[in-house]
C-alpha cells in the first residue's frame, strides 16, 4: 500500500484487516495503526472489527 511506508520507516505496527465487500464485490479492508509498543491496542481493535463484521464471502471474479 502506498501510503503505509511512513508507518514502516518509523517502526508502528500495521495490520490490515478485511473490512468486507465493496458494491462491485471485490475485497475492502481496514488498515489499523498502532502507537509504539502497543501491539496489544491494535489486535484489540483488529478482532472487535473481525467480530463485528461477521464472516465473509467469497470476492466476486473479474471473469
Amino acid at each position: 500500500m502506498e501510503h503505509t511506508s511512513v508507518f514502516d520507516d518509523t517502526g508502528h505496527l500495521t495490520v490490515s484487516v478485511p473490512a468486507g465487500l465493496a458494491p462491485d464485490g471485490l475485497p475492502c479492508a481496514v488498515r489499523l495503526v498502532a502507537p509504539h509498543h502497543r501491539e496489544d491496542l491494535v489486535r484489540a481493535a483488529a478482532r472487535t472489527i473481525e467480530t463485528a463484521r461477521g464472516p465473509l464471502g467469497p470476492p466476486v471474479s473479474a471473469g
